[in-house]
């Protein structure tokens, strides 16, 4: 290093003690006496990344987040260290989630029928369908869904219970669970008449219970920050 690269002694003890007066103004909170002794740091020396570095920090205190990040950004480029690279993330980071924040509250206030819906419980969806078709759906805010599955299901029970093989039937499935055989007393058309409704039936409460399962996902509004 040749006599004339090296830095002034003289000039170097005057940045060393601008740059301590600023860090007391910054302690004490006075924010502009504190940016001002920064710059007359850099007055003496544009690329001290310490001066830059301060009053990167000066302007996070004040909330300047874009200042701040720039003021990094400048640091960073001159001479990276892990201090500097930390903090350039951190605000470069809260300055993303400030723009993602208020991308989602202009959706909200575009769509504001999104901005009542609740998180479901995939736990509490499935009970209710599972005791009673169609439950699971009113829980999750389908209405219409729910009440049609709930008709149909009743429509079946009620066809079910009041046809005239209805017992028949029952004792069939008792004894077909039991010993693995139907009585011999139980006709053809008994079986039938009873298969259909509980055919219908129990696709219906499966239906209603997976599709519960799934209507209790939340749908989130779409941000244009989603990974």
């Amino acid at each position: 290093m040749n006599a004339s690269d090296r830095p002034d002694p003289m000039v170097e003890d005057a940045i060393h003690k601008l740059l301590a007066s600023a860090k007391l103004f910054r302690i004490r909170g006075q924010f502009d006496a504190a940016e001002e002794k920064c710059k007359e740091a850099l007055a003496l020396a544009p690329q001290n990344t310490e001066a830059l570095e301060m009053m990167g920090d000066i302007a996070y205190d004040r909330g300047s987040l874009e200042e701040a990040l720039h003021l990094y950004k400048t640091a960073v480029e001159i001479r990276s260290t892990p201090s500097l690279e930390t903090k350039y993330a951190k605000v470069a980071l809260e300055i993303g989630e400030q723009a993602r924040q208020r991308e989602m509250a202009e959706t909200l206030l575009n769509q504001p029928e999104q901005a009542v819906q609740r998180k479901r419980s995939q736990a509490v969806a499935f009970i209710l369908s599972t005791l009673v078709p169609g439950m699971g759906q009113l829980y999750n805010g389908d209405m219409v869904k729910g009440l049609i599955i709930m008709a149909i299901m009743g429509l079946c029970a009620v066809w079910l219970l009041s046809s005239p093989y209805f017992a028949d039937w029952f004792r069939s499935i008792l004894s077909l669970a039991v010993t693995g055989t139907i009585p011999r007393d139980v006709t053809a058309s008994a079986m039938g008449m009873g298969w259909l409704p509980a055919t219908i039936f129990t696709c219906g409460w499966l239906y209603s219970v997976i599709d519960a399962l799934r209507g209790s996902v939340p749908r989130r509004p779409k941000t244009g920050f989603e990974v």
